[in-house]
């Protein structure tokens, strides 16, 4: 990860809510927030998902299809690079330091 943000992201939970956002009542970020935090390239977040995909579905990860999708595109596309003939959206759940995880 790069070195000026080398903090874990779920220990600081006021950074996780200003850089996250607020949706069906937990806070989410999409893979490129996470990159971006970690001045990391989107795939290296990828690559990370593909390696730890059990742990992660488990404790915070999920995908968003139909209905929960197309919500999250209205009411985020403004903010958030998502494209809109996206189909599929993963998006990681930001606990705070409360709870473990590894954003």
């Amino acid at each position: 990860m790069a070195e000026t943000n080398q903090t874990p992201l779920w220990l600081d939970r006021d950074l996780l809510r200003e850089i996250s956002v607020d949706f069906e009542g937990r806070y989410v970020l999409t893979k490129q927030m996470v990159a971006d935090y970690y001045e990391v390239d989107e795939r290296t977040i990828e690559r990370f998902l593909e390696a730890n995909k059990e742990e992660l579905e488990h404790n915070g990860y999920f995908l968003y299809k139909g209905n929960s999708l197309k919500e999250f595109k209205l009411r985020f596309a403004s903010d958030i690079d998502v494209a809109t003939k996206t189909t599929v959206l993963g998006l990681l759940y930001a606990r705070g330091k409360r709870h473990h995880s590894c954003w």
